[in-house]
C-alpha cells in the first residue's frame, strides 16, 4: 500500500452534490426568541445515546433536554431511561411542538433527527434558535457533504476533511472537535480479557471486529461464509448497524448460516469493541474510520453494489481510503486471511494511519467530548449572538 503524505488533496465542490432546495424553502422562517433557556439534544434512534453521550456527560444536567423521536416502546423506555440516569428532561418532540417549545439551541445529527413538524417541515427548525450540526462519521460522503448543511449556525466537524468539503455548502461556523465517541478508548479502556471472556470469547486469539455498514454496502451476504471460515483461528466479534437487525433479514440469516451468531445490534457503544480487536474489517461508512483514528489494523470489503452508489461515488473519502488499505471483493474471500497474517502489512499500516488521522481528525485524543461541550456550552459567542 502506497503511504499518503500531507500532500493528499481532496475536492472542495465534490460531484456528489446535491440539493435539498424544498427544504430549504420550508425552513427559512425560524424562531426568533427561545422560551426554553436550554440545549435540546435531538434524538430518533438509541445509537445516538452512544454518540451523544461522551458530550452530555460534560455538560450539567440543567443545561439540556433530550427531545426524541422513538420509533417503538422499547426505544422510548431505552431513550428515557439514558436521561434518568443523566438526571436531565426527555420530551417527545411532538409534545414539544405542541407545546411551543423553543430552545436556545438544538443539536441533531442531520435535520431530520427530531422527525417532521406538523407543517411538513423539519421539527428540528422549529424547536430551537440556533441549529448546531455534530457530525455523525465520515465515509458517505454525498450524505455529509450538502446542502442539507445550509441550515445550520454551526456545525461540530470531526477535523479538517470535514471542514475543508463543508466550505461549498454552509456558512456555518466550524469547529473540530475530534470523535467525542472514542473518549473511553483513550481514558477508560475496558480489561480486555475480562471483556472477551463476556462475549464467550477466548483471551488468547487474536480478535477481528467486523462492522458492516446497512443496506445495499453492507458486506454481510457477500462474506459471512469468508469471515466464518476464520472462527476456528481467531475470536469474531461482529456489530452490525443498528438499521440492519430491523431492515434486513437476509443479512441475519447469512450470519447464522455461516455460524456467526456472535454479534451485537441496537444500541451498542463501540469503542468497547475497538478496544479488544487486533484487526477491523469494514465496508463503507464511519467504522473504518474509526479504525484510523484508534490505530487498528484494518481490512476494507467491497461489494458489488458499490458500484455506482449515490453516497460513495467520485472522490469520495470510503473510494480514496482504498488506495492506503487492503481490500478485498467477494471472489477474493481468500486473501483476507493471507493479509492478517502478514506482520510487514501491519506495521506499514500504522505509518498509513498516523498521517490519515491528522488529516481526518483534530487531535483532541481523550478530551472531544470536554471540546464539543464547551462549543455547546458557548455556542452565542460563536454565532455572535453573545460578545
Amino acid at each position: 500500500m502506497a503511504e499518503p503524505g500531507f500532500s493528499l488533496e481532496w475536492p472542495l465542490r465534490p460531484e456528489w452534490i446535491k440539493s435539498t432546495a424544498p427544504v430549504i424553502q420550508q425552513t427559512r422562517a425560524r424562531p426568533a426568541m427561545p422560551n426554553v433557556n436550554r440545549v435540546a439534544f435531538a434524538m430518533h434512534n438509541t445509537e445516538l445515546i452512544n454518540h451523544y453521550g461522551p458530550i452530555m456527560r460534560k455538560l450539567a444536567p440543567a443545561e439540556y433536554d433530550i427531545v426524541y423521536v422513538a420509533a417503538n416502546e422499547a426505544e422510548r423506555r431505552e431513550m428515557e431511561s439514558f436521561a434518568q440516569g443523566l438526571g436531565c428532561n426527555a420530551v417527545p418532540a411532538a409534545l414539544a411542538l405542541s407545546e411551543g417549545r423553543v430552545y436556545d439551541a438544538a443539536v441533531g445529527v442531520h435535520y431530520g433527527s427530531a422527525g417532521t413538524a406538523p407543517d411538513g417541515a423539519p421539527a428540528l427548525f422549529r424547536l430551537a434558535v440556533t441549529q448546531i450540526r455534530l457530525m455523525y462519521s465520515i465515509g458517505k460522503d454525498a450524505w455529509l457533504f450538502s446542502d442539507d448543511n445550509y441550515h445550520y449556525n454551526i456545525i461540530l466537524c470531526f477535523g479538517p476533511y470535514h471542514l475543508n468539503n463543508l466550505l461549498p455548502f454552509t456558512n456555518a461556523k466550524k469547529v473540530s472537535v475530534g470523535y467525542p465517541r472514542f473518549d473511553n478508548f483513550f481514558n477508560n479502556p475496558p480489561d480486555r480479557a475480562a471483556a472477551l471472556k463476556s462475549m464467550g470469547l477466548d483471551p488468547a486469539r487474536e480478535t477481528i471486529v467486523w462492522l458492516p455498514t446497512h443496506g445495499a454496502l453492507c458486506s454481510v451476504r457477500e462474506f459471512a461464509k469468508a469471515i466464518g471460515e476464520l472462527s476456528g483461528e481467531y475470536n469474531v466479534a461482529i456489530k452490525l448497524h443498528p438499521l440492519t437487525a430491523v431492515s434486513d433479514p437476509a443479512s441475519i440469516a447469512a450470519l447464522e448460516e455461516a455460524g456467526l451468531n456472535n454479534y451485537f445490534s441496537g444500541s451498542f457503544d463501540n469503542s468497547n469493541l475497538f478496544s479488544i480487536a487486533d484487526y477491523v474489517i469494514a465496508d463503507y461508512g464511519g467504522s473504518s474510520f474509526g479504525a484510523i483514528y484508534t490505530g487498528k489494523n484494518l481490512v476494507l470489503l467491497d461489494v458489488a453494489a458499490a458500484a455506482g452508489n449515490e453516497n460513495i461515488t467520485g472522490e469520495s473519502s470510503s473510494v480514496e481510503l482504498r488506495r492506503w488499505f487492503p481490500h478485498y471483493g467477494a471472489g477474493e474471500a481468500d486473501k483476507i486471511r493471507t493479509a492478517l497474517q502478514n506482520k510487514t502489512l501491519w506495521s506499514g499500516q500504522a505509518k498509513t494511519s498516523a498521517a490519515l488521522r491528522d488529516r481526518f481528525f483534530a487531535p483532541h485524543y481523550g478530551f472531544s467530548s470536554d471540546v464539543a461541550a464547551m462549543a455547546i456550552r458557548n455556542h452565542r459567542k460563536i454565532t455572535g449572538a453573545e460578545k
